[in-house]
């Protein structure tokens, strides 16, 4: 459009201004009909436009007379200047030219305009040069008679000043200082300020939102600028939507939040505010409540959550709530999902009202302190049911229809019922950790949904049901219990096994020849049972073994297998890294009658972290490819009957910190000028001809006393194969998603997955190692039982 007809816009708005009626006077109509021939518009796209006619009685949008006046022309492509009949609009009080396509200076005039609530003057940040230039007025210029602005936009413009002029011209006079001390929005995005961060933000009181990006400033913010949340929260009745996540915001929740009537989706996770949860039963709107991750605390009445009909998501995990739970939440029509781990609830797990109409589809009340679950405790809809690391007690309840069920670390007695597997629809079922006694039904296998199973660290006995290798899981953790016979041998073809672990049984026989079908297996822990087999030669067509564990039972035989293809990974451990960047690999023969030499080809297993075979009956030397064994971090040769010296190209292991050679035949120096002679005297004792630092110095043929230099303690920590738990698990997890209620849930939750079955300093580990940070750990040297999840904070 041309600049006259821009120009006589602002006539028709001016003179429009004075109108008092809801219709339009016939001078108005006309003019107002010939400013529609005269622009260029879509009339496809238009809604408002293209209905004006002589038999329409119209207005401007906004512009009715009285005290509140809108002229809005943002993006439109006007190609003119402001006029400076602008400041004729006395009355106006939202002023938006935004995207309009104005250039040249902004009109001085603008000043005039004292009743301004919003001025929105901002372009496009990326066009270079910006058509608009804040110079001559000035910013404080601009500014200096807007006493009653609420919302100021200027991003994107070319404001003229050096330095922290804009913040002295917006806060040095005191009529600025009134006008900031209203204002809630300031945007001056995209100017090229090159000035310290302001503190005079400090004091506007009613800021809500401050956007300052791209404007090259530098310094450090205020740290009251970031305060906790204000009591005048509550002077907002129309906010729908409150967001405030992950802001380090630490003093209680204002009362005054009851009075958001009008309030949908509230998130106020990831900070660290204190007291009591306001009540929102005046909120009758909210779909979505998030306060998890804080430190608030005391009980949650009822009476908050009465009238919550919309209610979908309430998460309060990770406070220290206690209490018993609101039963009032639980007969709320809408509630798909409750999160409350994490906190101190006590007393029992409410039943649900009106169950048959019930939507609820996830309920978490893992890690807190309730004491009992009403019995029959079924629900048509429920996907996910944990109740991990409770104090649940007396017999396990009828199971609900659910994908997921964990009722583990509780203190439930009695057998397993025997019908257990009849009614079982879940993918995931954890009962470990309890008091179990008795024998695992076969009823167990007719849960045809299962993949994984994890009983372990109860009191269960007898023989493992024979069905349970025919079955299509992806973990069996049966650890520590009291089972006996034989592992099953009917492992079928295409096995879909990925984990299996039966640690610390009484188990005898051999290891099943069928598992040579079960190509996925990633976790073998067969340790501290009583087997009875010869070498690992069984294992050498299960190329994605990552996890073996045969430690304390009684194999026999040769370590090597006649084609020498050892591929296989065991027991897992930790210990100090800078970061993972290959598999994480480990070999654990320790404790059995392994007998023969220590096969060379074991050098050829480049990312091998652990090798553990002490306690055998191993002779001969120690091979000199073990120096190919660059990341090698420990090892464990002690108690066997090893002879020969120590090679000196064990000095390329740089990276070794553990190293146990004791108690063998061993002779010769210890090599010097490398990192083996820095470890203790217990790594080399119990070989009578073994000499050199640590031990006796036999230099020059004189047998000299050397000091013991004292060393910093290393405090092992038992780990074992949990982390090739997590392998397993997490494989099998892709198995899982094909079901839609899992899969719908599984991905909103797979942080809470992984904390219900690994511990959690494990965890936390496996995540910083993922990241690539620094990750202090503890390297195992004891016993390797694979241990079940535990459910410590």
């Amino acid at each position: 459009m041309k600049t006259p007809f821009f120009v006589w816009l602002f006539l028709i708005l001016v003179h429009l201004l004075h109108a008092v009626s809801g219709q339009c006077l016939s001078g108005q109509q006309s003019l107002l009909l010939q400013l529609k021939d005269n622009l260029k518009f879509y009339p496809a796209r238009s809604k408002n436009l293209v209905k004006w006619n002589k038999t329409s009685d119209s207005l401007v949008t906004g512009l009715r007379g009285g005290t509140s006046h809108c002229l809005d022309l943002s993006y439109n492509n006007f190609n003119s200047k402001i006029p400076q009949k602008i400041g004729n609009l006395a009355n106006l009080s939202v002023l938006n030219f935004s995207n309009a396509g104005l250039e040249g200076q902004i009109r001085e005039e603008i000043s005039n305009l004292t009743r301004l609530v919003a001025l929105d003057l901002s372009i496009q940040p990326l066009l270079i040069p910006p058509p608009l230039k804040l110079e001559n007025p000035d910013l404080s210029m601009l500014v200096k008679n807007l006493k009653q602005l609420e919302e100021l936009y200027l991003d994107g413009l070319n404001i003229t000043v050096r330095g922290n002029e804009w913040c002295q011209a917006l806060s040095s006079s005191v009529p600025a200082t009134v006008i900031l001390k209203s204002l809630s929005v300031i945007r001056l995005d995209a100017n090229n300020f090159f000035a310290p961060v302001p503190e005079f933000f400090v004091s506007f009181s009613n800021l809500i939102s401050l956007s300052l990006s791209t404007c090259q400033l530098n310094g450090v913010f205020s740290k009251e600028i970031f305060k906790g949340l204000p009591t005048s929260i509550g002077n907002l009745p129309n906010l729908s939507r409150l967001e405030l996540a992950n802001c380090s915001f630490d003093e209680k929740l204002p009362n005054s939040m009851t009075k958001l009537i009008q309030l949908v989706h509230l998130d106020l996770s990831m900070n660290m505010f204190a007291g009591p949860i306001p009540s929102f039963n005046m909120s009758t709107n909210l779909t979505y409540i998030d306060l998890s991750h804080n430190g608030l605390t005391g009980t949650v009445p009822s009476t908050h959550w009465v009238g919550l009909h919309k209610l979908v998501y309430l998460d309060l995990r990770y406070n220290s709530l206690n209490g018993s739970l609101p039963s009032s939440l639980f007969a709320l029509p809408s509630l798909k999902n409750i999160q409350l781990s994490y906190n101190k609830f006590s007393g029992q797990v409410p039943d649900f009202k009106n169950v048959s109409s019930s939507i609820l589809d996830a309920l978490d009340l893992s890690s807190n302190h309730l004491e009992g679950i009403q019995e029959p405790y079924s629900h048509p809809n429920l996907s996910v049911l944990d109740l991990h690391s409770n104090q649940l007690h007396g017999k396990i309840p009828i199971l609900p229809l659910a994908s997921y069920i964990d009722f583990s670390s509780n203190s439930f007695t009695s057998f397993i019922p025997h019908d257990i597997g009849n009614n079982l629809l879940a993918t995931f079922f954890s009962l470990s950790h309890n008091k179990f006694t008795g024998v695992l039904p076969g009823s167990i296998c007719n849960a045809v949904y299962l993949r994984v199973l994890v009983l372990c660290s109860n009191r269960l006995s007898g023989k493992i049901p024979e069905c349970l290798s025919a079955m299509a899981l992806g973990v069996l953790n049966l650890n520590r219990n009291n089972f006996s016979g034989s592992i099953p041998d009917a492992f079928p073809n295409n096995c879909s096994l990925r984990t299996l672990a039966v640690n610390g049984n009484s188990l005898e026989g051999q290891v099943p020849r069928s598992l040579a079908n079960c190509a996925a297996l990633e976790v073998l822990d067969l340790g501290n049972n009583k087997m009875i087999d010869h070498s690992p030669c069984f294992l050498e067509n299960i190329f994605n073994l990552q996890v073996l564990v045969l430690r304390s039972n009684n194999f026999t035989g040769n370590i090597g297998c006649p084609n020498d293809t050892v591929t296989v990974t065991l027991k897992g451990l930790e210990f100090e890294l800078v970061k993972i960047q290959t598999v994480f690999t480990s070999i654990d023969f320790s404790s059995n009658n392994f007998h023969g030499e220590i096969p060379k080809e074991l050098g050829q297993l480049k990312a091998l972290y652990v090798l553990d075979l002490s306690n055998n009956v191993l002779s001969g030397q120690i091979p000199s490819s073990l120096c190919n064994l660059r990341h090698l971090e420990s090892l464990e040769l002690s108690k066997n009957d090893l002879n020969g010296a120590i090679s000196a190209s064990l000095a390329n292991l740089n990276f070794l910190s553990f190293l146990n050679l004791s108690y063998n035949q061993l002779e010769g120096g210890i090599p010097a000028g490398n990192q083996i002679q820095t470890f203790s005297t217990a790594s080399f004792q119990g070989n009578k001809g073994l000499c050199g630092p640590p031990l006796l110095d036999c230099t020059d043929g004189v047998i000299r006393m050397l000091p013991e230099i004292p060393k910093a303690k290393i405090e092992w920590e038992l780990i074992a194969a949990e982390i090739g738990f997590l392998i397993g698990f997490g494989s099998v997890i892709g198995s899982l998603v094909f079901f839609r209620r899992w899969r719908k849930w599984y991905f909103h939750h797979v942080e809470d997955i992984a904390f219900s079955i690994l511990p959690q300093p494990l965890l936390r580990k496996l995540l910083l190692w993922k990241t690539g940070l620094v990750a202090k750990t503890f390297l195992a040297i004891e016993a390797p039982v694979v241990r079940c999840p535990s459910r410590s904070h």
